[in-house]
């Protein structure tokens, strides 16, 4: 339980940072 969630939460931060940085790239 406690694992997989910290395995979820870490691939949504990677997951959201990605996209955060692509997003950046195309705004600026």
């Amino acid at each position: 339980g406690y694992f997989l969630n910290n395995i979820a939460q870490l691939l949504a931060v990677i997951c959201i940072s990605r996209m955060w940085k692509s997003l950046g790239r195309s705004y600026y």
